[in-house]
């Protein structure tokens, strides 16, 4: 039992990388540029980054205007991993072992925070203290427990948490350790509020939109030469210390992570331990009678689309059931895996919460309460109306 979370089961507390990662790669191939101009254009881009998706998950960023959504999400990802601890528990065989993976492309430290509201046994792939060391080897160990006068052992339910494209906690030291405390992101912190300037991509995206009148949808290259545009108005009348951007990406560098760009693919592909973890995610596809539960996810990792695609045709056996979170999302979730006329076997499955409700309104071996009132599959609702429900008919 496998399940590849994506960036929208953090929301609402958390934002999505929208299009960060078309303006960092537009950035990278853009002509016309100096490195002054680049390297400004590029912190202005990450320090959006930064503040949505990185920085709130310092405790001092939770304030009381966050406090209600960052509980809401903490509550949504335990209540997810209680039920799936439940659906471990019943696992009667030892044919299947009481372990399910848990990947993600998230590199917030949501779920660390939900798991200590349950009693899961969690295995992040770290092992040791002061600091502990990542190994992916440790994704291989299962966990036992044996009683004291019958000398008999049993399986512990246990979730693998494999993050692919790493996390704000790792960091180099001889090997990948822990950084709990999050040393590393305090320090980029430090590193950005130094910086006197930076063009604030969101309010000036609202800016052009504001400007067009709403007449045509903005590409993400236009808001890119509105952004150079501004910019260099500001650099017309004022000089930048260069040095404070280059410090600001050094100590942003420093955090073990994929970018997001589209040279990510190459990053993954190239460099240990994303090759490891990816061969890791692809080898578990490979085994007979898998399933996979997809959520948050749109697939338009490139990287991440190939190989789920290539195992779903290979392994006529393996089950892919992506939720989406409407029926928009479910045409992008095909074209992105190429799958608009159908897939090899037959085995992916993208559904949106109307075709759910029309598939329940033909079951009648399980019972969902106020399956009407789903309309979005946001981790909320796939834990209440998927989850919670199978959970119920195999207890």
């Amino acid at each position: 039992m496998n399940f590849l979370f994506g960036s929208g089961l953090s929301r609402p507390y958390l934002s999505t990388l929208g299009e960060i990662e078309t303006w960092l790669t537009d950035l990278n191939t853009r002509p016309g540029l100096n490195d002054v101009e680049r390297d400004t254009l590029r912190c202005s881009i990450i320090n959006e980054y930064l503040q949505g998706v990185i920085l709130p998950n310092l405790q001092e960023k939770i304030n009381d205007d966050l406090k209600g959504y960052y509980d809401e999400t903490i509550d949504n990802y335990a209540s997810f991993l209680h039920n799936i601890g439940i659906l471990l528990l019943q696992r009667r065989m030892n044919l299947c072992h009481k372990t399910a993976n848990l990947f993600t492309t998230n590199i917030d430290m949501l779920i660390e925070a939900a798991v200590r509201k349950t009693k899961l046994e969690f295995n992040d792939g770290f092992a040791g203290r002061k600091p502990a060391i990542f190994d992916e080897g440790n994704f291989s160990k299962m966990q036992s427990k044996v009683s004291m006068h019958l000398q008999k052992f049993h399986e512990i339910p246990t979730v693998n948490y494999i993050k692919l494209h790493g996390s704000i906690n790792w960091k180099y030291d001889e090997a990948i350790v822990a950084d709990d405390d999050l040393d590393t992101v305090k320090k980029v912190m430090d590193a950005f509020v130094s910086i006197p300037f930076l063009l604030n991509v969101r309010s000036e995206k609202q800016k052009i939109a504001k400007e067009k009148g709403g007449q045509s949808p903005l590409s993400p290259s236009d808001i890119m030469s509105h952004l150079i545009s501004e910019l260099k108005k500001h650099l017309k009348d004022n000089e930048i210390d260069h040095s404070l951007y280059l410090s600001a990406l050094k100590a942003y560098s420093e955090i073990i992570m994929v970018n997001p760009t589209k040279s990510k693919f190459r990053e993954t592909v190239m460099d240990l331990p994303f090759y490891e973890l990816m061969r890791l995610f692809s080898n578990e596809l490979e085994k007979p009678n898998t399933i996979l539960f997809v959520g948050g996810f749109s697939f338009a990792d490139e990287h991440l689309s190939k190989i789920t695609l290539r195992a779903a045709n290979n392994n006529p056996t393996l089950l892919i059931v992506v939720f989406a979170y409407q029926q928009a999302d479910k045409v992008l979730i095909e074209k992105n895996l190429n799958i608009e006329e159908g897939c090899q076997n037959g085995n992916i499955c993208v559904l949106c919460p109307e075709e759910y409700k029309e598939c329940y309104s033909q079951m009648n071996d399980m019972k969902i309460d106020n399956i009407d009132s789903l309309k979005h599959f946001d981790l909320a609702s796939i834990d209440k109306f998927v989850f919670q429900p199978i959970v119920s008919s195999v207890s």
